[in-house]
């Protein structure tokens, strides 16, 4: 998977979306990003954090990008500000179990996804939806969490394609 010409990728972790705050948001534009990809929802989900709090969350994130976005100069340039879908994972021991241990099961994510996509529209902020990449394979990972395969591969051209706007 090769990004554009004159692309460099760089990844952060956060486990959740309480994880990015203050220095994570701002490191973000110190390194003069100038797509900016949000992935949260995933270890949210695993807890699960209940929905109220998580998207109270990740509107706190929006906000910060988009006050740390808004002060930047012209020539500093303002960095594009997407956010990502969450995965479902496959229903193995922990997620199958009765009571659950993981969250991250179809109905819980949903919800995620859901809450993801009202506070895209509400702050007018790309959602990159690859559950049409994803959904059809949502239970292949081998370790029944991370994709490995040819499925990572056609999801990572898909985000691709969406920043770079290609279609």
């Amino acid at each position: 998977l090769n990004p554009p010409n004159g692309t460099t990728i760089v990844w952060q972790k956060a486990h959740s979306a309480a994880d990015v705050k203050g220095d994570f948001v701002s490191n973000l534009f110190v390194q003069n990003c100038t797509k900016i990809l949000l992935g949260v929802g995933q270890w949210d989900a695993s807890k699960p954090t209940q929905f109220a709090t998580y998207r109270s969350e990740v509107a706190r994130v929006i906000q910060e990008v988009k006050e740390i976005n808004n002060k930047r100069s012209e020539d500093q340039g303002r960095a594009q500000f997407y956010i990502w879908n969450v995965h479902y994972n496959p229903i193995g021991d922990e997620i199958g179990a009765c009571p659950f241990k993981d969250g991250r099961m179809p109905p819980i994510v949903d919800r995620y996804n859901s809450i993801n996509e009202e506070l895209c529209n509400e702050y007018d902020v790309p959602f990159v939806d690859t559950r049409v990449v994803m959904s059809p394979v949502w239970d292949r990972a081998s370790d029944w969490c991370h994709y490995r395969d040819e499925s990572s591969v056609r999801e990572g051209q898909f985000i691709m394609a969406k920043l770079f706007g290609l279609f």
